[in-house]
């Protein structure tokens, strides 16, 4: 799909505290999950950068974004928000590998940073 297009443009993520303040404004999630997601999105990014990549694809702040929807609607149920993470992130990752699969390293990554 990637040769429909003659122009290949390189972007970049913006720096943590503005996509955190993007989160909130845009959303209106709490400052903590807005910090959490932005953290959780870097190391996902980083995992999938470089020639050494355990992770196919990085995180959009769009993405976020969704997730921060979605976080806030599951809080307003009185749902885990973790399972509004698995719609919008964990899903996009393989299963493929087990214990080593991509989807794996993505849930260690949310447990470590969302508890």
């Amino acid at each position: 799909m990637q040769d429909r297009w003659g122009i290949v443009a390189n972007a970049t993520f913006l720096p943590e505290k503005e996509e955190k303040k993007v989160l909130v404004n845009k959303t209106g999630i709490d400052d903590e999950n807005a910090e959490k997601l932005v953290k959780l999105a870097n190391h996902i990014r980083r995992k999938a950068d470089g020639a050494s990549a355990t992770l196919s694809k990085a995180i959009s702040t769009r993405q976020l974004l969704q997730a921060a929807e979605m976080i806030n609607a599951f809080k307003a149920l009185d749902k885990d928000i973790k399972a509004a993470l698995d719609y919008t992130i964990v899903n996009h990752y393989s299963k493929d590998g087990g214990t080593d699969s991509e989807q794996s390293q993505v849930l260690m990554t949310i447990q470590g940073i969302f508890g």
